[in-house]
């Protein structure tokens, strides 16, 4: 496109990438305003309850047709096969992941190695672990295999200063950042694929980012509590 050739080199862009079949966006304010509605519509059902956010989203998905906000054909399009099948398989790693122990015993070894360190240690052993179980696995499997452990050392008593609001502080933080892979989270992929990004791009802006995201959590999490 136009844009892409003008400004395809500019520094001042990080990521200037054309995409297939794109095209400027209609300027239709009914069909605008019907979409917007029932996005909105979508959300507050699912968020009051009345059903579960993947019928919310079938039904949404419907009415976008019947309304002809959009077709057939750009629905179809806006499928995006591998990355579908990679966050499934992406499930099914994490899984293993949770059921054989392994992310337990990387847990555990990680606390043990840092926890002579005292709180600040122990803080900083719980964000590296569910950082890295992130990275393969669910934010929610990561946070549920982290707990019994912070828990378990809460209720020991063995580590002094150590404060519970902090510990859950990091824990929550933690499980949170996973932006240093692109199968940590199922909208990394999306990015990953819609970008062109290289899995070293993650790696490259997220660990840093990653870093000073810990640092600053976790010595202000020491700080605060």
């Amino acid at each position: 496109s136009r844009f892409y050739r003008r400004w395809g080199r500019n520094p001042n862009f990080a990521l200037v990438y054309p995409l297939k079949d794109s095209s400027p966006p209609r300027d239709d304010w009914p069909h605008i305003i019907i979409s917007l509605t029932i996005a909105i519509a979508m959300v507050a059902v699912a968020a009051a309850e009345v059903t579960g956010i993947y019928t919310t989203a079938v039904v949404a998905a419907l009415a976008m047709l019947v309304t002809g906000c959009q077709n057939i054909r750009e629905s179809g399009a806006a499928i995006d096969i591998p990355v579908m099948m990679t966050i499934a398989l992406a499930f099914g790693v994490g899984k293993s992941i949770e059921t054989t122990g392994a992310g337990t015993a990387i847990a555990n070894f990680i606390v043990w190695w840092l926890e002579p360190l005292g709180a600040m240690g122990v803080l900083f052993a719980i964000y590296i672990v569910v950082t890295i179980l992130t990275s393969v696995i669910t934010n929610n499997g990561a946070v549920a295999i982290m707990f019994p452990i912070v828990s378990g050392i809460l209720k020991d008593g063995t580590v002094s200063n150590l404060d519970p609001y902090s510990a859950m502080y990091v824990l929550m933080l933690a499980g949170s950042a996973s932006f240093s892979t692109p199968i940590g989270y199922q909208t990394n992929l999306m990015a990953h694929s819609a970008g062109a990004y290289q899995f070293s791009d993650w790696v490259r802006f997220g660990l840093g980012l990653q870093i000073v995201l810990m640092v600053v959590g976790v010595v202000g999490a020491f700080y605060l509590y």
